[in-house]
């Protein structure tokens, strides 16, 4: 899965070594995900963002390789836009809380 863990870490200037041991992990094994050699898990994407300070969601650019993923991609942005902040933060609770039941129920 195409992801941007590698823009994050370089923006936020920490090397791999740094976002290994926040998260948990190797060197090598965020190295790894980075290039898109390893599938990136929803438990380790939660663990990387966590060792990055983002939400999980900053990890999976708005490209994607599917042709109609932009149009759904410009209709989730125009719909968000449209909400309130408060109803941001409570639709970030929900997801953050699927996420989170999502990753449970794989363990």
């Amino acid at each position: 899965m195409k992801n941007s863990i590698s823009e994050i870490r370089r923006l936020k200037r920490m090397t791999l070594a740094e976002v290994a041991e926040a998260a948990g992990t190797t060197k090598a094994q965020i190295q790894k995900l980075e290039k898109g050699d390893r599938r990136l898990t929803l438990d380790r994407m939660e663990r990387i963002a966590r060792a990055l300070g983002v939400s999980v969601v900053y990890l999976i650019p708005c490209g994607s390789s599917n042709p109609g993923s932009q149009k759904v991609d410009d209709k989730i942005s125009s719909m968000l836009n449209m909400l309130s902040d408060k109803d941001k933060k409570m639709l970030l609770q929900v997801a953050e809380g699927l996420f989170s039941r999502a990753s449970s129920s794989r363990r």
